[in-house]
Order: C-alpha cells, then structure tokens, then sequence
C-alpha cells in the first residue's frame, strides 16, 4: 500500500537537497561529505528535540532509535566536527584531488613553488598529473570539468594552468554560503512548523504566476521590491525598538529571534497548446460527411 505522507517527503526532501547537491559540486564537496552532512543532521535534530524537552543528551541508543542510523555510526559522527571536511583522499572528488596534487606534488611545481604550467601530454604534463593521481579516470574529462569550474585556462600555446581566484572572490562566496544556510533554516523551519503544528501556524504567504510573459518579468519584480523593500524597513524598525526588545543584564532573559523574508523565484515554465484549438486547426476545410 503506497503511504502518501511517505511519497510527499520523499518528494519534498527531493526538491529541496537537488539545488544543495548542485551547489555542494560546484564547490567540490562529494557525495560522502554532503551523506555526511545529512546524518550528521539527524543526530542534531534528536539532540535538538531532547534539549527543548529538557531532557539531557541521548545516548547513541536512542539517536540510532529515532534516526535509522546504527549506534557505531552515530558515535563516529559525533566524534567529528560538523564543519570539518573529509580528508579521506579516495573519496575526494577526482578534481579537487587533480588541483590538491597540482598545487603540493614538487614534482608539478616551478621554482617559485607555484603550479607549472602543463602541456596536456607528455612525460610533465596534465596527463601525467591525472595519471598519477587518480585511478583510471582520462585527463580529458577531467580537464573539461575544471574548464567548467573556471578553474584552468589555456595558454596562447595549448597548454593548462591553474587559474588562482583572489582571495576576495572565495570571501564573497564563502559569506553567500552562510547567509544560504541561514536563511534556508529560517525559511525551512516556518514550513516545518506549520506542516507539523498546523493549529498555530506561523505567517507565510506564496503568490505564483504560472504563465508570465517574459517581457513583464522585469517590471512586476522591480515592482514587488521596492513595495518588499518599504515593508522590509518598517519591519527593522518595529523589531529593533528599544521597547520591544530584551536588554543584557545579570542574567539569562529569553527571547525571540524574529526575522521576516521576502524573495523572488524565477523558474521557466511552457504553455501547452491549446487541444481544442488544435483539433479545430487540423479539421479545418474537411468535408463532413453526411453534409
């Protein structure tokens, strides 16, 4: 018997983890890091859930009896820093492992102990590279795929070199990703509560026009963000009032971390032709018979 509860997860749990994966590539994190991740979320949750019960922290038992996961895995995981990063060289991905090589193995680096520029064949070269540090994998796929991630260029003579990012660059990216995960949580936890507390709802509100013209997208979100921008300042300063929020004093006082969101999604959609309009189209000058 097909559970719907069970496929709505599954699909929900689908569409939200597919642009996370797509980002977690584009930043060289694997799929053992990001399995990781999520388990490592399971045991939180059930920590989380234990604290806001006043209950003292589970065992490993009792996280293994709410999150599927075995007891062994669950004190591995908790013996690991949520944010450290798998340095298990295997399960790299192959062109973080190829750029990790290229910037330490000596025998790839110039005299400045920079990465040397590399003809993509011969005994110095790209292929080598790839040869040496990876297992089976061909050079050119890998170097398609640090092409895609701007990550290498080629010279004026054909050969690869290492593209260095200013640091800058990995700031602003780095800064973006945290905001992402902030902000998703916010967002994630108001439809988390009103689907499992639906007789208190927190406030949301969805629009959505399935068919807009594309010439009208500009104006209709410039529009809806200079009105979202006016309700946004009016917001900050109703809940940065000195009247409503908790001073530091002596000791611990509880309050509310109370945010608001607005934000624009843009997805691609196709009309379907009309089915009646295109029966009459194709009938059109048939003779009927009986007529």
């Amino acid at each position: 018997m097909i559970d719907p509860v069970h496929d709505a997860i599954s699909a929900a749990v689908e569409d939200i983890l597919e642009p996370l994966a797509k980002l977690a590539m584009e930043m060289q994190i694997g799929a053992n890091d990001f399995v990781r991740l999520i388990e490592q979320a399971f045991i939180r949750a059930v920590e989380h859930d234990a604290s806001a019960a006043g209950r003292p922290r589970p065992g490993a038992s009792a996280i293994a009896a709410r999150s599927g996961l075995t007891r062994q895995r669950v004190s591995q995981l908790r013996k690991v820093s949520p944010a450290r990063k798998s340095r298990t060289a295997e399960r790299q991905p192959q062109t973080l492992r190829i750029l990790s090589a290229w910037k330490t193995d000596p025998k790839f680096l110039d005299r400045d102990g920079c990465p040397r520029i590399l003809p993509i064949r011969g005994p110095l070269s790209f292929g080598t590279l790839v040869t040496r540090h990876t297992s089976g994998l061909r050079a050119r796929s890998i170097l398609k795929e640090l092409e895609r991630l701007k990550a290498v260029h080629y010279t004026k003579n054909g050969d690869v070199e290492m593209i260095h990012r200013a640091d800058l660059d990995g700031e602003r990216r780095a800064r973006g990703i945290r905001e992402l995960g902030e902000f998703g949580r916010e967002f994630l936890e108001t439809l988390t509560h009103n689907v499992l507390n639906p007789e208190t709802p927190r406030y949301h509100r969805r629009v959505v026009g399935l068919h807009v013209k594309r010439e009208e997208v500009p104006r209709l979100v410039r529009d809806a963000s200079s009105q979202a921008g006016l309700w946004a300042l009016a917001l900050h300063d109703a809940i940065t009032d000195s009247g409503v929020t908790v001073k530091a004093g002596t000791n611990d006082r509880e309050a509310t971390r109370l945010s608001g969101h607005f934000f624009v999604c843009e997805q691609p959609s196709v009309v379907a032709r009309n089915s009646r309009e295109k029966h009459s189209k194709s009938g059109k000058g048939r003779r009927i018979k009986g007529t």
